[in-house]
């Protein structure tokens, strides 16, 4: 079983990275407030918007990578990221 809990919004953007895989997973983009960041999937059919705090969190509990330099950063789905979304239950 996983120690940690994730909330709703870190399982959905696991769940993107996921589905984006083969499309280079989430990718960082402004926001409508120039201020803000958001992360989205790189994958066409998923179009949600992820907080870049939430992806942060992601990216310190090893379960996303980010690679590349601001503002070209894609987030990867790491192999500790996908076992958790297998204890999740939700990994297609």
């Amino acid at each position: 079983m996983s120690t940690r809990k994730l909330t709703e919004q870190q399982l959905a953007a696991l769940i993107d990275a996921h589905r984006s895989l083969n499309y280079g997973g989430l990718i960082e983009m402004p926001s409508r407030n120039p201020l803000d960041i958001v992360w989205t999937a790189m994958n066409p059919t998923y179009k949600k918007r992820h907080a870049d705090s939430t992806t942060q969190l992601l990216v310190q509990a090893g379960l996303l990578q980010v690679s590349g330099e601001k503002p070209d950063r894609r987030a990867h789905l790491t192999e500790q990221g996908l076992m958790e979304l297998d204890i999740e239950g939700v990994c297609e």
